[in-house]
């Protein structure tokens, strides 16, 4: 019954001789698909209902509180820091959430434990003030975030809440508390949370991301304005809270092309983190940028987690494929040479952001390894390869090279 799972029952007594007596106790139900009825005291509850936090925080989970009993949850928040206050405001209307049972506490010791820091005050200063990679997870002193909350009383038992999914930050984030070995999924929404992966990049380069249909989220330097026509993804830049970043976060399992565009001299690094209920991992890529360089990627997210390929890569991975092919593969013996002198070229093309006369040497390529794609389903008279499997992995390889191209 969302909005009302208090009952408040009156009882009078009709002789006169005591006054009549409020009793307020907890109706159990379903909210956002939640059973607050199978709740025990001490679960702690994930939602995401913020993409800020997300964006900072590299976390699929923006918040956590804990369920104190009797349908109230405590958790801290901003303004009011550590509080307690009713389960279904907690859960308000969010969509995405997870219920952790911690194991191997005394549950008594770990509620009293977070009881006894109600009326902390929020502590969003501390991340601006010492720095997102100064670990200061015990210190109470500068004030209580949501997801420190458990992890100091975890600590008071010896449990580690921290799953130390994100290498970057020195601060706990809801997504690794629920990472922690020690904490257990016992209810959540969806048979699985939807895969987030995060993209920062950190300068001198302002990051464009196009998906698979072209659409485009990130820092046009064309126009020079920002772009938000991914559904599912949000760009925040070009200057970040905890430095000068740029954040995009996408929700899907697809390829998308990475273009960081140089706005400065010196080194950069993109980090990307796939995250997901029980998993976050990352990879990360460094080069050399200066003003009007572009760098293109493309970032696969499998099961394996996310992987950075660049146009160089995906050309020599068509090297390699062509070196492997035995001669029956070509129309002629010598089309091998001519095959690896023009991949040749196009990698010195695209080394030199030549992005058009490379385009165009992809393409002739493609066309010659085409014929079995048609509908006679064979090679035909200008093929270089013969072979139908070997021209779907080269059609494939120039496909993803050519998706890497700058507009």
């Amino acid at each position: 019954m969302p909005g009302n799972n208090t009952v408040e029952l009156t009882v009078t007594d009709d002789s006169g001789l005591s006054d009549a007596t409020t009793i307020s106790f907890h109706v159990c139900g379903s909210f956002s698909g939640l059973d607050s009825c199978a709740l025990a005291k001490g679960d702690l509850i994930f939602v995401r209902n913020s993409k800020l936090v997300t964006f900072f925080g590299d976390t699929f989970y923006s918040h956590v509180g804990t369920y104190s009993g009797n349908g109230n949850v405590i958790d801290s928040t901003f303004p009011a820091g550590v509080s307690e206050r009713p389960f279904e405001e907690f859960i308000g209307d969010t969509e995405t959430w997870a219920v952790g049972r911690v194991a191997g506490i005394d549950t008594s010791q770990f509620l009293a434990s977070i009881r006894n820091r109600l009326g902390a005050p929020y502590g969003t200063e501390n991340l601006l003030e010492y720095g997102a990679e100064t670990d200061i997870r015990d210190r109470e002193d500068l004030g209580i975030y949501c997801s420190q909350l458990p992890w100091l009383a975890g600590q008071e038992q010896s449990v580690d809440l921290d799953g130390g999914t994100n290498p970057k930050y020195e601060f706990v984030t809801p997504t690794e508390v629920i990472d922690a070995s020690a904490v257990h999924v016992v209810q959540q929404s969806g048979s699985r949370h939807p895969r987030a992966t995060f993209i920062r990049a950190e300068s001198p380069v302002d990051l464009l991301i196009i998906d698979s249909e072209g659409r485009r989220s990130g820092w046009d330097p064309v126009t020079g304005i920002a772009l938000q026509e991914i559904p599912g993804a949000i760009y925040v830049g070009p200057t970040g809270l905890l430095g000068p970043e740029n954040f995009s976060v996408l929700a899907s399992d697809e390829v998308y092309t990475v273009i960081a565009n140089g706005n400065g001299t010196g080194p950069f690094t993109i980090r990307v983190t796939d995250s997901d209920l029980g998993s976050s991992q990352h990879v990360s890529v460094s080069e050399t940028a200066y003003p009007g360089s572009n760098h293109v990627y493309m970032i696969t997210n499998a099961d394996g987690g996310p992987s950075f390929q660049s146009s160089i890569q995906v050309v020599l991975g068509l090297t390699e494929i062509i070196h492997a092919l035995p001669d029956s593969a070509f129309r002629q013996a010598w089309h091998r040479n001519l095959f690896l002198n023009r991949l040749s070229f196009i990698e010195n093309q695209i080394l030199l952001e030549r992005w058009s006369g490379a385009e165009i040497r992809l393409q002739s390529l493609r066309n010659l390894v085409d014929g079995c794609d048609n509908a006679g389903g064979a090679p035909d008279s200008n093929d270089w390869v013969v072979d139908c499997g070997a021209q779907t992995a080269l059609r494939n390889g120039i496909d993803a090279a050519l998706g890497q191209i700058p507009n």
